[in-house]
Parts: C-alpha cells; sequence; structure tokens
C-alpha cells in the first residue's frame, strides 16, 4: 500500500527530456534523413509519416511522436552501422549521429511507422 501523496505526486518524464530545443534537433535530423534517399530505410518506413512528424511544433510534439522519430534515426544509423559494406564507405552524417545522439549506446528496440 502506497501512501496516499505518493500516488496522487506528479510523475516525472525521466529519462525523457521535456526540452523543445531536443525536439527540435529530432526533427531536424529526421529531416535531413528525409534528404538522403535512404532506400533500405524507406523500404521499412513510411516516409510520408515521418515528414509530417517533421512539420509538427517541437513544443507540442507528444512523447510518442519524439520516440517515433528517435527510433527511425537508430534504425537508420543501425543499417548504416551494419550494412555490408566498409567502415570507410559510411557516411559522415550517421557515424555524427551515432556519436551525437547516444554516445556510444546501443538500443535495442525499434518502432516502425508502418
Amino acid at each position: 500500500m502506497l501512501p496516499e501523496s505518493v500516488v496522487k505526486r506528479v510523475k516525472s518524464p525521466y529519462p525523457s527530456t521535456s526540452d523543445t530545443q531536443y525536439s527540435a534537433e529530432i526533427q531536424s535530423q529526421a529531416k535531413d534523413l528525409l534528404g538522403t534517399g535512404d532506400d533500405v530505410l524507406f523500404t521499412l518506413i513510411d516516409r510520408a509519416a515521418l515528414e509530417q512528424l517533421t512539420q509538427l511544433d517541437p513544443a507540442t510534439l507528444l512523447p510518442m511522436q519524439r520516440t517515433r522519430m528517435e527510433r527511425i534515426l537508430d534504425l537508420s544509423v543501425w543499417i548504416e552501422m551494419y550494412a555490408q559494406t566498409s567502415p570507410g564507405d559510411r557516411s559522415a552524417a550517421c557515424r555524427a549521429r551515432a556519436r551525437g545522439r547516444h554516445h556510444g549506446q546501443q538500443r535495442a528496440r525499434v518502432y516502425v511507422l508502418r
């Protein structure tokens, strides 16, 4: 049994951030991704749905909408990292996204927009 004060306390979005600048940066990276024409990625996800997400106001972006973009970016990085190419063939943008967003950590779950 939990005390009433615990049951009714305001919930925190931790470990998620509610900073609109973060949401805007995720949208910016997703827009960059839309410009790449990555055929492998866009056979798995709905390009139009991703484009819609990038057009939303970052201040009103729902957590699930932001999570979808994060997972698509994760999937893009994974595809490029594990594609049958040499490390020299991987794009600098992909490596920068991987370093900048995950600090070397890999994520296991992927949500696809189909």
